[in-house]
């Protein structure tokens, strides 16, 4: 997958080409400037981006200063007053206006504007750099609000671009409701955008689509499958608003969290470390490298809620740091339902999704579309996001176990999986004669998982066998998708039979391709 255009470099209007006129400015360059269609964040943006650095800075100094700062206050109170210390307290912002003033030039100089088929980003004085995001390489379009921007009623705009790791543009810090019609404006760009693509795929007029938007748009740039009369009737997707998950309970959160391996392990660790203060120094760290990772457990299903509106799954959650995730549901190539082995006790389970164009993210916070909820909303949303209806998931795609596969380990892979051996399998969902339009596979026994892609979505086919595997006669065919949390297989195979899901899916139809233009051909 080609890389987004993502370019730094000196703008070619000079360093005074961002944002509206100066008051010295003259009607005609007003005009000019409104003409270009650049927009400037709001004016903290700035402050707000420097304001961690500030509190860290902040925090170092009370720390060590921490016994003058009692002594001075001691001192004040006494001879002074509590009035005068008041005062000089709420004096400190008047500290940070010069900071504030300070950062006005950056500011001017952060500008964005939709012009072109693209969203254009620009900042910096004395290192200029401008960063572009086609829309026909959009993936996902996300509001984030820091804890310190929702202070002041601020929030963030981040474009998810097909990439590498260096694949997301941010336009920080802007009004909520600016936030959110930028990104509403976004989506609809990038379904206009889709929209004229497919009609050009079915149509057989890519170079003709290519040429009408500025784009070198394949039909599938994003790995979307060309579109075909079978595919438009299956898809249901485009409907009105409709609340596919209410908000999760902060309680369900909270105890989803804890029943974890990981949490189990830690406090049985608090328990030894109190009963044996001896091991309390090489038990302390294992104990505190658990916090960080709950808390993203907890933020990422914290007030969850989920939608589906014009073809995108709409999602809000988070505990300190507010997101409101907007992802095109054409994006999302795996779709899983898992349920860890402590959440057997309470029913629950969680949907994983793999995003194309999404980069890796160790929290889950972009992949985890249902982050705790029972088996009924779990088939909802899977059903709701996935390649299979309803009446589907519910005879082929069951998580608590096969139905019907048409691939399973034979007895004698007990050696290479001896928990998993009843629990792995491969499932077609076609019509028997031709390439199916969805696979399914089930593994785990005690942390079960379904999941379910269209082949189409399938990037490269591995056949993967080890000693054990060469020893015993079978085989595993890999299925290499996009990068995320959604792994599947056709475990512990006969070759035979191997060989013969290898045949089905290698004649699966695959997207059409055109190669993305050289680098000095994308301005």
């Amino acid at each position: 997958m080609s890389r987004p255009d993502a370019d730094t470099g000196v703008g070619p209007d000079g360093p005074d080409r961002g944002g509206s006129p100066g008051a010295g400015a003259t009607d005609h360059q007003m005009a000019s400037s409104a003409l270009e269609g650049w927009r400037r964040v709001h004016i903290a943006t700035v402050f707000l981006n420097l304001w961690s650095f500030l509190a860290a800075l902040a925090g170092a100094l009370l720390i060590n200063a921490l016994t003058q700062v009692r002594a001075g206050t001691q001192f004040l109170t006494e001879h002074v007053g509590w009035i005068a210390v008041a005062v000089s307290i709420a004096a400190i912002p008047v500290v940070f206006a010069p900071v504030w003033a300070a950062t006005l030039p950056w500011w001017k100089a952060r500008s964005y504007r939709l012009q072109g088929g693209q969203v254009e980003i620009r900042r910096g004085i004395v290192s200029r750099q401008n960063r572009t995001a086609r829309f026909d390489r959009i993936q996902a379009v996300d509001i984030v609000e820091p804890l310190i921007a929702r202070i002041f009623g601020l929030a963030s705009v981040r474009i998810e671009t097909a990439g590498g790791g260096d694949s997301e543009l941010a336009v920080s810090f802007l009004r909520r409701a600016d936030a959110e019609a930028l990104r509403d404006e976004i989506l609809t760009e990038t379904r206009g955008y889709g929209t004229a693509i497919a009609a050009a795929c079915a149509h057989g007029a890519m170079e003709a689509a290519s040429s009408d938007r500025g784009g070198d748009a394949a039909c599938a740039v994003m790995g979307t499958p060309i579109p075909d009369a079978a595919d438009s009737a299956r898809d249901d997707r485009a409907q009105p608003a409709r609340v596919l998950i209410p908000e999760i309970p902060i309680a369900r959160s909270i105890v989803s969290s804890i029943l974890h391996p990981a949490v189990i392990i830690a406090a049985v660790l608090a328990v030894g470390a109190a009963v044996f203060p001896v091991a309390a120094t090489g038990i302390l760290p294992a104990i505190v490298g658990v916090v960080p990772w709950l808390y993203a457990v907890v933020n990422r299903s914290w007030r969850y809620a989920a939608s589906i509106e014009d073809g995108a799954l709409s999602m809000g959650y988070g505990l300190a740091e507010r997101r409101r995730q907007t992802v095109p549901l054409d994006r999302i190539h795996a779709v899983q339902i898992h349920q860890p082995i402590l959440w057997r006790l309470t029913g629950w389970w969680s949907v994983r999704v793999d995003i194309a164009g999404y980069k890796e993210d160790p929290n889950g916070m972009s992949t985890v579309v249902l982050p705790v909820g029972s088996l009924v909303d779990a088939l909802e949303v899977f059903a709701a996001i996935g390649p299979l209806d309803a009446t589907e998931v519910a005879h082929l795609a069951r998580p608590e176990g096969m139905s019907r596969p048409d691939f399973t380990s034979p007895q004698h892979a007990l050696l290479a999986s001896p928990i998993d051996l009843l629990r792995q399998g491969v499932t077609l969902v076609g019509d028997g004669h031709s390439v199916p339009y969805a696979i399914v596979t089930h593994s785990g026994r005690f942390a079960r998982r379904v999941s379910a892609i269209d082949p189409a979505h399938i990037q490269e086919l591995t056949v993967r066998r080890g000693p054990v595997q060469n020893a015993l006669g079978i085989a595993t065919v890999g299925f290499d998708l996009v990068p995320g949390p959604v792994h599947m297989a056709g475990e512990d195979l006969l070759p035979t039979e191997a060989g013969r899901l290898l045949a089905i899916l290698r004649a699966r139809r695959l997207p059409a391709f055109t190669p993305s233009p050289a680098r000095g051909e994308r301005d």
